[in-house]
C-alpha cells in the first residue's frame, strides 16, 4: 500500500488534533506530561556485542519510554527533540579519550546538539598521587586523559551547560569510616584543574560543574 500524501497526511494531523483530548490541552499542560513521561532519565549506551541481548543489568531507562513519539504525527514534532534535551547521557572516560564512541554511530549531529546535561565515570581509583606526591591532581589529569576528553565532549557535544563527573575513591583512603583528609585536599586540586579545563573548552558560559567521589 502506497504510503500517504502530504495532504492525507494534514488531514489526519487535524483532524487528531480536533478528536484528541491530550492534543486539545493547552501547549504549557502538555509541555508538562512530556517533560514528565520523557524525562529525569540517564540513558547509558551499551555495547550490545558485549552484552547478552535482553539482560538489564541494572536500573535504567524504562524500556519503550520513546513509544510516546510513535503516538502521532503531531506529537512526534512537539516531543522529537525533548529525549535529547530533558535527559542526561552518561559515558564512561575510556571512550571519550579512545573515541570508541558507539553512540556516535546512533545519533545524528543535531541530536548530539540537543544534550544539555552529562555524566562521565572515570574509571580507576585515583591513588597515583602516593608515586607522584609532588603534583597528582596535574597527574590524574593526564593519567585519565582529561584534557583530550574535554575536547572530545566540546566537538561532539556543543550544546551542553552541566557537566557531572564521578571519581572512585580508594579503599585504602578509608579508615574507619572517614577520608583521608590528604586525599581530599587533592581531590580539590583535581576539581579546580577541572574546572580551568572546561572553561577553555567551553568558554565563559554559564556552565555547571559537579564534581563527585563515589566508593
Amino acid at each position: 500500500m502506497a504510503g500517504n500524501t502530504k495532504d492525507e497526511s494534514l488531514k489526519i494531523s487535524e483532524n487528531n488534533k480536533e478528536n484528541s483530548p491530550f492534543l486539545r490541552l493547552p501547549p504549557e499542560l502538555r509541555n508538562r506530561v512530556y517533560e514528565l513521561a520523557l524525562g529525569g532519565n540517564t540513558v547509558r549506551p551499551i555495547n550490545f556485542e558485549n552484552n547478552r541481548e535482553g539482560v538489564r543489568r541494572g536500573p535504567g531507562v524504562p524500556y519503550r519510554f520513546l513509544s510516546l513519539l510513535q503516538v502521532s504525527r503531531t506529537i512526534y514534532t512537539e516531543t522529537r527533540c525533548l529525549p535529547y534535551q530533558l535527559n542526561a547521557l552518561e559515558l564512561v572516560n575510556s571512550e571519550i579519550k579512545m573515541n570508541h564512541w558507539h553512540i556516535m554511530d546512533l545519533l545524528s549531529e543535531e541530536q548530539r546538539g540537543l544534550f544539555k546535561r552529562l555524566i562521565i565515570s572515570f574509571t580507576g581509583s585515583l591513588d597515583v598521587w602516593r608515586l607522584h606526591p609532588n603534583d597528582p591532581a596535574e597527574l590524574w589529569i593526564q593519567d585519565f586523559e582529561v584534557h583530550d576528553a574535554i575536547r572530545n565532549l566540546h566537538g561532539k557535544f556543543p550544546g551542553v551547560n552541566e557537566l557531572h563527573i564521578k571519581v572512585f575513591i580508594p579503599s585504602w583512603v578509608r579508615r574507619r569510616g572517614k577520608v583521608n583528609p590528604v586525599w581530599n585536599q587533592i581531590f580539590e586540586a583535581f576539581k579546580g584543574r577541572i574546572d580551568q579545563l572546561v572553561e577553555e573548552a567551553y568558554g565563559e558560559r554559564p556552565f555547571k560543574i559537579a564534581i563527585v567521589a563515589c566508593g
